[in-house]
């Protein structure tokens, strides 16, 4: 039936018909795909059950164990060589020749010398050998006389002169056997120095002292070379090992023997097994850090100076709190992993519990925290803090609530810094009821606030006008004037400042109320610019180090990014 012949009530009802059934298609569509109606999707992961073992974690590069230097022992021009960086090489392999200077003319002397004591030798023989044949004639005559003389046959006279003929002829035979022994020896020295040129003559051929690879060539063809001067380096076959550097403060536990895993720059992700060999006994004082040779299961040869991340398996866990910490990320979809960390938390604390590897609490003895961070819930990573460095915060983030009576959230950053940048002894010593305190472009007053809250009289300086209970109270002075020129009638003990300003324009004020003695302790805000913040961060502390410096002073700077801060950095400066 054609759409003209109908009513017009009726033509409107198919239109309208027309129109809403689409719309409820889309609708249908929605609410089944991303509405209360479409389906939950559901991530499966494979839970694989693994010991939890602590690891520690340091960096170091490639050093050899022993490197052998192979030049000549005496001098000469290096006439070949014939290998390159990088070739293998066997032990007794020929490498290089060396031109000898004189040596061949100094081996030929030396030879013609011992042909001249060789006869020298001979000659000293004979005469040896004619005045023994002497000796013995004069002691033969001597005898023969005294026996005559006793017979009556010779005079005594004669029998003397016998006598001393047989002591002339003794003294006779032992200088030829001296004349035979000097001779004898300057062969043998003669003999020694020859020996010695040929050796020097022989050592002029390189060659390999061991198995390895040639890692370094010095000289090359036509080089003029001076004794003990090295032509190669050559490593020896395994040779290699690892230099590594651990945290001291991370280290215990740490000792010869245990496994460890190599992962070098030019693997990627690929580890190789290692051992950690030998624990220096010294450590470096400058980076706190204790320094490890960590060893190639295998027969490796990466580059001489190659980094590599090195995570060493200790021994076992050690002991733990009894809190294990399990975090998520301050994000939106980090807070929904909080219902599924509260219900995990006693499956876990049980478990460690079980096992026996929690320890009672105690102040004096702290124990490791074990953390467990979670940035999704199918996934996880491990780690341990230490006692003294790490942050006694759940996630690090300080839960401070805001007081309904001050009059910014500003309060909250002094707050966290004082938490944060002291200790509570410090904190005890440092700031107590009654000291007085400056604050620096005080205005609403949340820094303020949180100063007289403490007991401290406080004058806060500010063109602005001061909000809240903080305008009445009897702690509180309000002085309007520039924070950058107001100074106290005399000095005070603490100096605040949160102005928004450049931070080496906030460096320079706390350096002259601290070296001028205006302050004793100072906290300050430092607001980053949106590049190089880092640089612009050195350059304050430069100028402070400076300042406190040339003022003769003995002080100690804190500075950290705090959870209340934005694009800033908060700074604690005092006198020590």
């Amino acid at each position: 039936m054609p759409l003209k012949s109908l009513a017009p009530e009726s033509r409107r009802t198919l239109l309208l018909i027309a129109v809403l059934l689409p719309l409820l298609a889309v609708f249908g569509y929605v609410a089944l795909n991303s509405g209360p109606l479409a389906p939950v999707p559901v991530v499966l992961g494979k839970v694989e059950k693994q010991p939890l073992t602590p690891a520690l974690f340091g960096t170091g590069n490639v050093v050899a164990r022993a490197t052998h230097k192979v030049g000549p022992t005496s001098a000469g021009r290096l006439s070949r060589v014939a290998v390159q960086t990088g070739d293998k090489v066997r032990a007794g392999q020929w490498l290089a020749e060396v031109e000898p200077v004189d040596l061949d003319q100094r081996v030929a002397a030396q030879q013609a010398a011992l042909q001249r004591a060789d006869a020298g030798i001979v000659a000293a023989r004979a005469q040896r050998d004619e005045a023994q044949v002497r000796q013995e004639f004069a002691a033969q005559q001597a005898q023969r006389y005294a026996q005559l003389q006793t017979s009556g046959f010779a005079s005594p006279e004669l029998t003397l002169a016998k006598r001393q003929e047989w002591q002339a002829a003794q003294a006779g035979l032992r200088a030829a056997q001296a004349a035979l022994a000097s001779a004898e020896q300057e062969r043998q020295r003669l003999q020694a120095e020859r020996e010695a040129s040929r050796r020097q003559r022989d050592n002029l051929t390189l060659r390999a002292p061991v198995d390895g690879w040639v890692v370094r060539r010095n000289a090359d063809p036509g080089t003029t070379l001076l004794a003990g001067q090295a032509v190669l380096e050559i490593v020896e076959h395994g040779g290699l090992w690892l230099d590594v550097r651990f945290d001291q403060q991370r280290a215990a536990g740490l000792q010869a023997g245990l496994a460890a895993q190599i992962v070098l720059r030019s693997q990627g992700d690929a580890p190789l097994p290692g051992k950690v060999e030998r624990i220096e006994p010294y450590a470096d004082a400058t980076t706190e850090e204790i320094l490890a040779k960590v060893g190639f299961a295998g027969a490796i040869t990466p580059p001489i100076g190659e980094l590599a991340e090195v995570t060493v398996t200790l021994a076992s866990l050690p002991a733990l709190s009894q809190q294990p910490w399990l975090e998520t990320p301050d994000t939106n979809d980090g807070k929904s992993l909080s219902g599924f960390c509260k219900r995990f938390a006693p499956l876990l604390e049980q478990a460690l519990q079980q096992r026996g590897q929690f320890k009672p609490a105690d102040k004096e003895i702290p124990l490791p925290r074990l953390h467990l961070f979670f940035p999704a819930q199918e996934s996880c990573l491990i780690a341990l803090s230490i006692p003294n460095n790490r942050s006694e915060w759940l996630m690090g983030i300080p839960r401070l609530k805001m007081p309904h009576q001050a009059p910014s959230r500003s309060t909250l950053k002094l707050a966290e810094a004082l938490l944060t940048l002291l200790d509570d002894s410090q904190l005890r010593r440092i700031m107590q009821p009654g000291m007085r305190a400056v604050d620096l472009g005080a205005a609403p007053g949340g820094w303020t606030w949180q100063l007289s809250n403490r007991g401290l009289k406080v004058t806060a300086v500010d063109n602005g006008p001061l909000k809240g209970e903080v305008r009445d109270d009897p702690l509180v002075q309000h002085v309007r004037a520039d924070g950058f020129k107001y100074r106290p009638k005399k000095p005070v003990d603490w100096m605040v400042c949160d102005m928004v300003e450049q931070p080496i324009r906030i460096a320079q004020l706390a350096a002259d109320w601290l070296a001028d003695g205006w302050a004793r302790q100072v906290i300050v805000n430092f607001k980053l610019p949106m590049k190089k913040r880092y640089l612009e961060l050195q350059r304050c502390v430069a100028l402070l180090d400076q300042r406190l410096e040339r003022a003769g002073m003995r002080y100690q700077i804190h500075i950290k990014q705090l959870y209340h801060d934005r694009e800033e950095v908060t700074a604690w400066i005092g006198r020590v």
